[in-house]
C-alpha cells in the first residue's frame, strides 16, 4: 500500500540530526522508534498538528529524536556498511556462479549434444564467461 515514497528524504533529514516526523507507512514504519517521530499511516491533520506542536515546544525531545536519528543513519546506513554490503552480495553471488562454472562442461560432455549445436553452444558460453585475458589453448583429444 505504499505510495511510491523514498526514503532518501527521510534518511537525509535523519543523518543531518533532524527531528523528522514520519507516517507509519512502508518503510517509514520499519524505521527506530525513537530515531523518528511516527503517526498513524493514515493519520488526520489534527494528529499531524499535534506532532508539529510537540516537536515545536518539546527542545529536549526534538534534539533527541535527531541525535538519535544521526546515531541510527551512522550505525544502519553509513555508505562505507552499505558499500561493504554490496560488496559482499555481490561477491557471495559471483562465487556462486564459479562453482557453477566448473560443472559447466562435464554437464555439456554428459549430455551429449548433437555437432550441430556445439557452435552455437559455444558462442552463448563465450558471451557468458568473458575472456580474462590468459592465454588458453583448447586441444581437442576426442579422436
Amino acid at each position: 500500500m505504499s505510495r511510491g515514497e523514498t526514503s532518501a528524504a527521510v534518511l537525509d533529514c535523519m543523518n543531518a540530526g533532524l527531528a523528522t516526523i514520519v507516517n507509519a507507512n512502508g518503510s517509514m514504519n520499519d524505521l527506530c522508534d525513537d530515531s523518528v517521530l511516527k503517526i498513524q499511516d493514515d493519520f488526520t491533520q489534527e494528529e499531524l498538528i499535534n506532532a508539529l506542536e510537540n516537536l515545536y515546544v518539546n527542545p529536549n525531545k526534538r534534539n533527541d529524536i535527531g541525535e538519535n536519528a544521526k546515531s541510527n543513519i551512522n550505525i544502519q546506513h553509513s555508505p562505507k556498511k552499505c558499500a561493504r554490503q554490496y560488496f559482499e552480495t555481490i561477491e557471495r553471488f559471483y562465487s556462486t556462479i564459479v562453482d557453477e562454472n566448473t560443472k559447466l562442461l562435464p554437464s555439456i560432455v554428459r549430455n551429449e549434444i548433437d555437432n550441430s549445436d556445439l557452435l552455437l553452444l559455444a558462442d552463448c558460453i563465450s558471451k557468458n564467461h568473458p575472456y580474462n585475458g590468459e592465454k588458453v589453448i583448447f586441444v581437442d583429444v576426442s579422436s
